[in-house]
């Protein structure tokens, strides 16, 4: 009987090593010579964290690589639209 079991531990011990290799995906090096690239959405963009702003005018949040800059009205005011952008920055006032 312990025969049996020292032969059946043997067989499993001996094709556990191949068939785990089967079940891990390999991993994929990069190119040698090629930086690796981020990984990016289908609009090409990067989809890391993102800077958010608010639009001077209405006060929408977007993401600043969308936003208009708005230099006329100061470096840092940005806006949603160019309607906003030609309207400038909302008063407080109001």
């Amino acid at each position: 009987m312990t025969k049996f079991l020292l032969l059946v531990l043997l067989i499993v011990a001996v094709l556990w090593g191949p068939l785990s290799r089967l079940r891990k995906p390999a991993r994929q090096e990069p190119a040698r010579g090629k930086p690796a690239q981020p990984p990016t959405d289908t609009a090409g963009r990067g989809n890391g964290p993102q800077d958010i702003v608010p639009c001077a005018y209405c006060g929408v949040h977007l993401p600043r690589r969308e936003a208009l800059p708005g230099p006329e009205h100061g470096p840092t005011l940005v806006f949603c639209c160019a309607e906003h952008r030609r309207l400038g920055p909302r008063s407080s006032a109001t």
